[in-house]
């Protein structure tokens, strides 16, 4: 696996830096805290999270490595694919703690509701970068709501933000 240039250039080395420097205070906050002078050992936990901040940095540099072109490519089959495992729970299901919402792999129980959360979240997100709609607006998808509608979704927007459009100006506000 080759890691592009590009990507070394695009990283934002300062806010690695700032969180990497974050986590080390609270390592060594943690040490502190735990230390025990009579036994000179500060037992297990600082070491484990050292052993958690470096699984953490092995899956960002695993991500940055990956092509997230793929995931886009399997929106529309993941979430089919989540769809049809939540359908399977009605009549496959587990019944657990009073519901029924897992499916018994044998080795493990697997819970379709969590990996749907992510199918959603890839399937809106693959179909907002395709769909494009003219005249799109913050307050909605569609900017097909009249003037007035417009200035009473978007009216909290911009009293926090700055002035509403110029285009507003020529009539008046309730």
């Amino acid at each position: 696996m080759q890691i592009d240039r590009r990507l070394i250039s695009h990283f934002d080395w300062t806010l690695f830096l700032l969180v990497l420097a974050f986590v080390l205070i609270g390592v060594t906050t943690i040490y502190s805290a735990n230390y025990v002078v009579i036994q000179r050992h500060a037992g297990a936990l600082p070491g484990r999270q050292l052993m958690w901040l470096g699984l953490g940095l092995i899956a960002l540099f695993a991500a940055l490595a990956f092509d997230y072109h793929y995931i886009d490519r399997i929106a529309y089959p993941f979430y089919g694919a989540m769809f049809l495992l939540l359908v399977l729970v009605l009549f496959l299901g587990h019944t657990g703690g009073g519901s029924q919402r897992w499916i018994n792999l044998g080795f493990f129980r697997l819970q379709p509701s969590e990996p749907a959360k992510i199918a959603i979240v890839l399937l809106m997100a693959k179909y907002f970068r395709t769909t494009s709609r003219p005249g799109a607006t913050i307050c909605g998808i569609s900017g097909r709501h009249s003037r007035w509608r417009r200035r009473w979704c978007c009216s909290r927007w911009y009293s926090r933000t700055s002035a509403p459009p110029s285009s507003w100006a020529s009539s008046s506000s309730a």
